[in-house]
């Protein structure tokens, strides 16, 4: 939403404006417009632009209800329900969304995020997103459409996914620290990382043409370990491409 209100302040192509506004606010430790990843070429003219876009709405709330009324002849039914809030305040901000399944009478996603970031740069964050794993309505709706002989019903499962929480600050040279972690919660087998401990450290020159970006990372289960530090390196040339090392 805020994507779409933003792009007819400007010009070009639609799904590359919503790309770098995404870059915006996942620089600031936002969640992105959901279906428009990140792209990191954005100009300082764009976030200036976002900055005040969403100093002007500071606050929304949207109720969503999808209906399915035809369906090869089976009989019309409501689809998913779905609330999204958004509320900025000073320095923080606060969104969510949740979307419920009239089918399953079940909650079929949910998330949530928080942050707050200072004049000079310096951000903290946190979020969560968890989805149960089923034929959505969505998808049984499309398929209904297309081929009304065929039915999806998958069982569903447990909602399941991640959090995360994390903070950056920016350093002398153009250079800029952050640290995240990611928690997959649930029983989870002993090998697999259910707590990855991410440092980042990026290098963007001022005309943010190109950027340096090291990564490490420490995966561990139960703050057991899981092998040793992992380290790559990222060169990105932005529009002429990247190249890594890991």
């Amino acid at each position: 939403m805020k994507g779409k209100a933003l792009h007819f302040r400007l010009n070009g192509n639609f799904g590359g404006n919503l790309q770098e506004i995404s870059a915006v606010l996942a620089s600031q430790g936002q969640p992105y417009i959901e279906g428009y990843k990140p792209r990191g070429n954005f100009q300082a003219l764009l976030a200036t632009a976002v900055d005040e876009y969403l100093v002007t709405q500071p606050a929304f709330f949207d109720l969503l209800q999808d209906a399915l009324l035809w369906a090869g002849g089976a009989k019309a039914r409501l689809s998913e329900g779905s609330a999204v809030a958004s509320v900025r305040f000073g320095a923080g901000s606060l969104d969510g969304s949740i979307r419920y399944d009239w089918s399953l009478h079940e909650i079929s996603a949910f998330g949530a995020s928080a942050g707050l970031r200072d004049g000079r740069g310096d951000e903290v964050h946190a979020s969560i997103g968890m989805l149960r794993g089923s034929s959505s309505e969505r998808l049984r709706g499309g398929i209904d459409e297309l081929f009304s002989a065929a039915r999806f019903a998958v069982a569903p499962t447990d909602l399941s996914g991640g959090a995360r929480a994390g903070a950056s600050s920016p350093l002398p040279l153009g250079l800029r620290l952050a640290y995240d972690a990611y928690y997959t919660p649930g029983d989870t087998p002993s090998t697999f990382a259910n707590l990855l401990h991410v440092g980042v450290l990026t290098l963007d020159t001022p005309c943010r043409c190109a950027g340096l970006r090291l990564t490490a990372s420490l995966p561990t289960h139960d703050l057991r370990a899981l092998g040793g530090l992992q380290f790559s390196l990222l060169i990105d040339l932005k529009s002429l491409g990247s190249v890594a090392a890991f």
